[in-house]
């Protein structure tokens, strides 16, 4: 009898005693287990009903170890944490848990990290390199309107070089160097917004808009594109096929098509969203 198109077949891809991850390297078919066995460390470190809390771990132990002076790596440490359960649902086929983790620790992440920026943004500075240069600017771009970069000659450019990375970083490490790169950019997104947030009439009003919807449309975009080429990186790493092809193409479909979105809202909203910060922004 027929297998239903969801169910996902979890034998080997082939009866070879190697199999090819990336051209020449093969993985014999121990180390390929091993993979198994590694990417499904997630699942049990965590009951699947609690997969909220190594959210809640991922998105404030790292920020509060960090502010608290035991170390700057926080942004790697959020990254490895989330890594863990995100691996464990690509594994599973999961894409709608592996999102609600993103969703969940970078909301989280980022609700504490503004806090901190607004209330203390010298300490907070210190372990998210580079968001002062970043802040500042953006403040040029606020009180000015002009920023070479966000022209479309340089953005749209920027943008497909980044898919590129995105595609190749998230293949090679299974998704994990484009989490820590995610927290990065989102921590450069945290301190301005919390700046601005500070420094506005209107600091709930920063707070929604400075968050363009653009970055948040980015977000969710490269999410499914990391899951579902961390989905191929490890099937084909274990030796085992993870999902259907129907899956695959609704996967590739929607995330480009998401990012696809992402373009068209900022070249349309762009300006508006500027005026409508600095109309809030104090003196």
């Amino acid at each position: 009898m027929t297998k239903p198109r969801s169910t996902v077949d979890r034998r080997s891809l082939g009866e070879s005693g190697a199999c090819c991850w990336i051209w020449p390297l093969r993985l014999d078919r121990a180390t390929a287990a091993q993979v198994w066995r590694w990417a499904g460390i997630g699942g049990e470190l965590w009951a699947p009903q609690y997969w909220w809390l190594a959210a809640v771990t991922a998105g404030v132990l790292p920020v509060g170890l960090a502010y608290s002076g035991f170390f700057k790596w926080q942004q790697a440490f959020t990254g490895v944490l989330l890594f863990v359960p995100f691996v464990a649902a690509v594994r599973n086929d999961q894409l709608g848990r592996a999102l609600a983790l993103v969703g969940f620790v970078f909301g989280i992440h980022s609700l504490l990290a503004i806090m901190l920026v607004m209330h203390d943004p010298a300490a907070a500075g210190q372990f998210m390199p580079g968001a002062q240069a970043y802040w500042e600017k953006q403040e040029v771009w606020l009180r000015t309107g002009y920023d070479p970069e966000y022209e479309m000659v340089n953005w749209l450019p920027a943008h497909l070089q980044l898919l590129v990375g995105v595609a190749v970083l998230s293949f090679t490490s299974v998704g994990l160097v484009p989490l820590i790169e995610g927290v990065k950019e989102v921590d450069l997104m945290n301190f301005y917004v919390g700046r601005l947030a500070a420094g506005s009439h209107h600091p709930v009003t920063a707070v929604m808009l400075g968050w363009h919807v653009w970055s948040v449309l980015r977000g969710v975009a490269f999410a499914i594109l990391i899951f579902e080429i961390a989905s191929l990186s490890l099937e084909r790493l274990s030796a085992r096929s993870l999902s259907t092809r129907h899956r695959r193409i609704c996967r590739w479909s929607f995330g480009l098509g998401v990012l696809a979105c992402d373009c068209i809202v900022k070249s349309y909203s762009l300006k508006i969203v500027r005026d409508l910060l600095f109309q809030h922004l104090q003196t």
